[in-house]
């Protein structure tokens, strides 16, 4: 595993926090429809999203130009409608049995004070948070930050 991939697994957990949060409180708290509240809780992860791929997790030296910053909002845009909100309507009303497995999974583990609707749409969303780490990681290294990084060398991991 090389460095500029532990930064951006960091970053991304940032981004995490900040997109479930907003996510939860929307759906939870104002009742908001889950692929609005999906969208809303994304989009305002882009800035943070941005500045950590831009200054953390790349080292970009480029300028913030609009085609630079635009790139990068299209990558994630098509992350947001096509990998979190097409993945989301898929997983909530297509594959029943999805929901299913997760709410028999949480209980099995003992977890019985959570609705089956919270641990539905936030099992959803973390299956396709994965799916979003791939996308983003693979089209940003490709086609927004493309110097050369310092950071390529690799990690030892011990297991």
């Amino acid at each position: 595993m090389n460095r500029r991939l532990v930064r951006f697994i960091g970053a991304g957990i940032v981004n995490t926090i900040v997109d479930f949060g907003i996510l939860n409180v929307l759906v939870f708290v104002f009742h908001t429809p889950e692929w609005l509240a999906n969208t809303v809780s994304v989009s305002t992860a882009i800035t943070v999203s941005y500045l950590l791929n831009h200054y953390f997790v790349f080292k970009s030296t480029q300028q913030h130009s609009v085609k630079h910053i635009g790139k990068f909002v299209l990558i994630t845009l098509v992350g947001i409608f096509v990998v979190q909100d097409g993945g989301l309507y898929i997983l909530l009303n297509w594959v029943p049995w999805f929901g299913t497995l997760a709410i028999s999974i949480v209980h099995g583990l003992g977890i019985t004070q959570l609705s089956d609707e919270f641990i539905r749409l936030n099992t959803a969303k973390i299956v396709l948070a994965f799916a979003s780490l791939a996308w983003n990681y693979t089209m940003y290294k490709r086609f927004v930050f493309t110097e050369p990084a310092d950071s390529e060398e690799p990690i030892d991991i011990v297991v």
